[in-house]
């Protein structure tokens, strides 16, 4: 945030993307058949973890010319997990 108010005056978006646990990451398949995984699933609102895609699709939109006014802001790419 204390960059996003530096660079505000030239015109500079500052935003950050927070993933959490990616579906398809190489550990993926090891961390969902663990118990820690199966018990970790069960507290995303939408029992899934957030798609790759998901996370570039987002970072794409931020650094977009279509994001106008986002700035200073970290977006977190959880599926809910951390409501």
């Amino acid at each position: 945030r204390a960059i996003a108010l530096e660079c505000a005056e030239f015109g500079v978006l500052i935003n950050s993307v927070s993933p959490g646990h990616i579906e398809g990451s190489p550990r993926h398949k090891d961390f969902m058949d663990s118990k820690h995984g199966k018990d970790l699933i069960n507290k995303f609102p939408t029992r899934e973890l957030p798609k790759l895609e998901s996370v570039v699709e987002t970072i794409l939109f931020l650094i977009s010319t279509e994001n106008q006014s986002i700035t200073g802001q970290n977006i977190i790419v959880d599926c809910g997990f951390s409501i």
